[in-house]
């Protein structure tokens, strides 16, 4: 985070790559949380974002048609690279080579801490943080930061000496994709002083087994919560906001104004699986559904479902599978052309009608 001084010690601003994560556009505690509590005790704290939902003033990110257009281009131009392992692994790959202007963002706040969270998908290029010149600490969220590129290696243990040979490329040389990308963050990170947190002692373990990550500074700090809305409740309103039943199930999929569409059985972002992985959550929730409903399922609805949440595979698998349209998450308007397996749709909240029809105007300019 980087921010600016204001009447407290500190200022800081933090960089994330959404306002509401890399999760389907949902709105993220473990990032927004910190952003909010921190203003709210006389921290001016601002947040650098790729994609912005909200109307927060502290919330910066591209305002014009061109920036929000480059930004939605952004995550394909830095994903170029890979067009040279067509038989990779359908897993998120982030190279973060593609040239970006966020230093200079910075510079403009003159933020007294920086605090990056998820920054790959072209947001920020690994080079740039040497331009910080701030203190900067780097809460991860899944294990890119001191990997060849991969976000989770699964099984693949080669970031705790240098990578190479990468299972996630499917390559077959030392000197791959992935071993380009580890000795270009070698460079970037060396003599460059932060800190790492990790929700996790088990990802903190990971990190400190890692070859760039060895001699970093490491803490665990778990993600926190609102506790004015997890906390315990009494046993009536336990009992009236429990899980839908069988039979309620049943009876819903009866209205004729509601659809329910299968969705994976452990709620997994699909591009994080290898196909025959996708397969078996996509037909496994198909078929599940079918048998406890009596009626077949025909639309399926990604998980988090934002562009990297899913890919062509499952897009295909959920063709095969007869499934005759599938829901996205992330903006935009249909047209006759809109892929029926990839339809845009727009973020609605518990809005006054005042502020709803502010928002449709925006909708659909």
């Amino acid at each position: 985070m980087f921010l600016k001084r204001k009447w407290r010690d500190f200022g800081f601003h933090e960089i994330d790559y959404f306002e509401y994560i890399r999760d389907g556009w949902r709105r993220s505690p473990c990032r927004l949380s910190p952003h909010r509590g921190l203003n709210n005790i006389g921290h001016e704290n601002l947040m650098l974002v790729q994609y912005k939902s909200s109307d927060d003033p502290k919330i910066i990110a591209p305002t014009t048609k061109w920036g929000k257009g480059f930004s939605l281009v952004r995550p394909t131009l830095d994903s170029l690279p890979l067009i040279f392992y067509p038989k990779r692994k359908a897993l998120v790959y982030s190279p973060a080579f593609f040239p970006d202007s966020i230093h200079a963002k910075v510079g403009a706040l003159s933020p007294d801490i920086i605090h990056l969270h998820w920054i790959a998908s072209g947001f920020l290029r690994l080079e740039t943080h040497r331009y910080f010149n701030r203190p900067l600490v780097w809460t991860l969220h899944d294990s890119w930061a001191f990997t060849g590129g991969c976000h989770i290696p699964f099984d693949c243990t080669r970031y705790k000496e240098h990578s190479g040979r990468c299972p996630a490329l499917a390559s077959k040389s030392e000197h791959d994709l992935s071993n380009w990308i580890w000795w270009r963050k070698r460079k970037a990170w060396k003599d460059l002083r932060f800190t790492v947190v990790t929700p996790s002692r088990w990802l903190a373990n990971c990190a400190r087994a890692s070859s760039l990550f060895r001699d970093i500074r490491i803490e665990v700090i778990p993600n926190g919560i609102n506790v004015s809305l997890f906390k315990p409740v009494d046993k009536e309103c336990r009992i009236q906001n429990h899980p839908m039943t069988e039979e309620e199930m049943r009876n819903l999929a009866n209205s004729r104004w509601v659809t329910i569409c299968a969705h994976t059985v452990t709620c997994t972002p699909l591009s994080t699986l290898p196909e025959e992985a996708q397969r078996d959550e996509i037909l496994s929730s198909k078929r599940h559904l079918e048998a406890l409903l009596g009626t077949k399922i025909t639309v399926f609805s990604y998980p988090f479902g934002v562009r990297e949440d899913y890919n062509k595979i499952s897009v295909r698998i959920c063709r095969e599978a007869g499934f005759i349209k599938a829901a996205s998450n992330f903006p935009g308007q249909a047209s006759r052309w809109t892929d029926p397996y990839q339809p845009p749709r727009q973020l609605v909240r518990n809005w006054d009608s005042d502020t709803f029809a502010g928002k449709m105007k925006r909708f659909w300019v």
